[in-house]
């Protein structure tokens, strides 16, 4: 029943988007009940319809979080990925990591590498955005944030 609420909220929440050309990305939550994983969203956006205008953003973080492999991440349709999170992690119980727990990417032990790796197999070229919830990370200045990001991303890519 939950499912079939939620997929009726998307489908409307897509069409009304769809009138100002609007795309909407469904993020999986690591441990969620109900969309854990990018499987999961895909199904959600197939029982809202299908609509055009609605894909899945993939989060490194949550996608550790709640066991994703790589080879999951192959699954996911191209054409459906339009948005990557890409942070690392400090290593920890997985049911108690939370969004504090995130580092830059290429300074903490989740295998970023994979995750790669799986997006590039599947001829990803899209966004890669760093998170920054890092409460520590807040006291820093805006450009040594951006600096930070960049270069972990810059890294990161090389691999």
């Amino acid at each position: 029943d939950a499912l079939k609420r939620h997929a009726d909220a998307f489908a409307w929440h897509a069409e009304q988007a769809a009138k100002h050309n609007i795309r909407l990305c469904i993020e999986p939550i690591a441990r969620h009940t109900l969309v854990p994983g990018p499987m999961e969203a895909l199904r959600l956006i197939e029982s809202a319809g299908n609509p055009d205008n609605l894909g899945v953003l993939m989060d490194t973080f949550h996608y550790m979080c709640s066991s994703v492999s790589p080879e999951t991440i192959r699954q996911i349709p191209l054409e459906k990925l339009w948005m990557v999170h890409v942070n690392d992690s400090e290593r920890g119980a997985i049911e108690e990591l939370k969004d504090e727990n995130r580092l830059y990417p290429t300074e903490g032990y989740i295998d970023l590498k994979s995750d790669m790796d799986a997006l590039r197999s599947i001829g990803y070229q899209g966004y890669l955005s760093v998170e920054v919830f890092r409460p520590d990370y807040w006291q820093t200045p805006i450009d040594e944030i951006n600096r930070r990001a960049r270069a972990s991303l810059d890294r990161l890519i090389a691999l």
